[in-house]
């Protein structure tokens, strides 16, 4: 039987995200995933927002996953911090939340503030940002549906190396709903991704209708893609309606993954996952110590910078299933620890057999509070365990 190794990495990238998954089998890498790829500690963009030479966040993706393509890369949403790296990626696949074109606007102005010029190109048409001709797959939102009316994951899956797989073309555009499962093409599909795209419109309508309430601004001008100018004109009345929004508004509409087994049962016989990390600024009772310890559950669940809550967060778990959900052993802790988007809730719905991991990533001196002692103590419940992923590189994390 071939040899199967799977390798899961938090990157210390400080106040960012930046994550990644690599499959070998028989110690040949076959095939990886990254999930977000940013950082504002230490940003790969200049003031014009073009990428630096040989910036450090350039360098670690070369040192961790050398020059090659990427099989696979999710794009949360729309911070810089979290995707102001991807250009110095080659991805094959990208999936991203389905964005309105109609709201092209509102991407570009938000590219202006955060010094991000392609922004609205990035969820738009990443094929005129990516000189690889990748194929892109936008992820319909949730909201509205059901839970009646999706597929299970089993029974909605893509085989991402059937050539067949997507109509009018592999390079091509296209639609999945939330849910779809994405298989690799190693070991014969043991393994599967699944986005969830909880919200689409709660942030743009929240901040268009703001917009069409303020006598100052013309929506028709702002929603004319040729005229870039209007907006810079009017950047200071578009912020002042952008940072009164609600912590809900704006972060409600990140991308989710679950990245575990496709079959459990089978796995529970064969696999044993060992993690093993280099830990500095790791709290509780594993303070400046090497962790090292076996578990079956391997899953781990991204959540970018989403606002937890009950309404989204049980249809979502529910649509995974409690096999899945017992073998998530990792969290991406939402939005760097922040107290607002309340991410222990993640907690009252997971397996708490074993412990389990929650990851932030988090600036040394960030100005934001991050993350909150609140979330932490929350998180602390029954010896799970919270580890800081910094800027520090001896704070990576290696599962």
């Amino acid at each position: 039987m071939a040899e199967l190794r799977f390798i899961r990495t938090f990157h210390p990238v400080g106040q960012g995200a930046f994550y990644s998954e690599e499959f070998e089998i028989d110690g040949k890498e076959t095939f990886t995933m990254v999930y977000d790829c940013g950082s504002s500690t230490i940003s790969p963009l200049d003031k014009h927002g073009k990428l630096k030479k040989n910036s450090k966040l350039q360098k670690i993706i070369k040192s961790d996953l050398g020059t090659k393509e990427i099989d696979l890369l999710f794009l949360s949403h729309f911070d810089a911090d979290h995707v102001n790296g991807v250009e110095l990626l080659k991805p094959k696949t990208i999936v991203i939340p389905f964005v309105n074109p109609s709201h092209k606007w509102i991407l570009d102005f938000l590219g202006i503030i955060q010094g991000m010029p392609k922004l609205s190109s990035l969820f738009l048409d990443p094929r005129a940002v990516f000189s690889n001709n990748p194929r892109v797959l936008q992820v319909l939102p949730a909201e509205g549906n059901s839970e009646d009316t999706l597929s299970p994951p089993d029974q909605d899956s893509i085989n991402l190396a059937d050539p067949n797989a997507f109509p009018g073309g592999a390079t091509d555009i296209h639609t999945i709903p939330s849910g779809t499962s994405l298989c690799p093409p190693v070991g014969n599909r043991f393994w599967e991704f699944i986005p969830w795209n909880p919200y689409y419109s709660t942030f743009f309508t929240s901040f268009e209708t703001a917009v069409l309430a303020c006598k100052k601004l013309d929506i028709n001008k702002l929603k004319d893609t040729a005229n870039g100018k209007y907006i810079k004109e009017k950047l200071s009345d578009l912020k002042k309606i952008y940072d009164n929004l609600t912590p809900d508004n704006i972060n409600n509409h990140s991308l989710q993954v679950y990245s575990g087994p496709t079959d459990p049962e089978y796995l529970s016989e064969l696999w044993h996952n060992t993690f093993f990390g280099r830990i500095n600024h790791c709290l509780h009772h594993y303070w400046s110590r090497e962790i090292k310890w076996c578990t079956q559950s391997i899953g781990c669940l991204y959540s970018g910078d989403i606002m937890v809550e009950e309404t989204w967060l049980r249809k979502y778990l529910s649509f995974l299933g409690y096999k899945r959900l017992d073998l998530v052993g990792s969290v991406q802790v939402p939005h760097h620890g922040s107290v607002d988007n309340k991410g222990w809730k993640f907690l009252d719905h997971l397996n708490r057999r074993s412990e389990i991991v929650f990851v932030i990533s988090v600036g040394n001196k960030n100005n934001y509070g991050h993350p909150s002692s609140k979330v932490i103590n929350r998180l602390l419940i029954e010896d799970n365990v919270v580890i800081l992923v910094t800027e520090d590189s001896s704070s990576v994390l290696i599962e």
